[in-house]
C-alpha cells in the first residue's frame, strides 16, 4: 500500500521500515472506522449547536463562577437546556448527558 505519510522522524529515532509500514497500513485500513466516529461527532455537534441556538445558550453561560452554583446562570440554563433536550430524545444516552452534581462535596474533591 503507498503512504505519503512523513515517516522521516520515526527513521531518525532508528523505527525500522517494517514497523513504519505495519502502522501505516493499519492506519490505512482503519481509516473507514475513524470516518465513521468523526462522521457521528460532526451529527452530535450540529446538535447540540442547535439546541444551544434553540435555548440562547451564549458564550456568557460560560464564565467563572464563584463555584457555590446559586444563581449561576450558566448552569440553570445549560441544566434547562440539557432537560428539554433528553425530553425530546428518550434515549439513556441522552439523559445521561444531562450536566450537573448531586452536590457541592462531589465537585470539590
Amino acid at each position: 500500500m503507498e503512504h505519503h505519510a512523513n515517516t522521516t522522524p520515526y527513521r531518525t529515532l532508528g523505527v525500522g521500515e517494517k514497523s513504519i509500514a505495519f502502522v501505516l497500513d493499519t492506519e490505512a485500513s482503519l481509516a473507514p472506522v475513524f470516518a465513521r466516529i468523526e462522521s457521528i461527532e460532526a451529527e452530535n455537534t450540529a446538535r447540540v449547536l442547535a439546541a444551544f441556538q434553540k435555548e440562547g445558550v451564549a458564550q456568557r453561560h460560560f464564565t467563572p463562577t464563584t463555584g457555590y452554583g446559586y444563581d449561576d446562570i450558566g448552569r440553570d440554563t445549560l441544566c434547562k437546556t440539557s432537560s428539554r433536550s433528553a425530553a425530546q430524545v428518550s434515549t439513556a444516552s441522552a439523559r445521561a448527558s444531562q450536566p450537573g452534581f448531586p452536590g457541592l462535596s462531589h465537585t470539590t474533591f
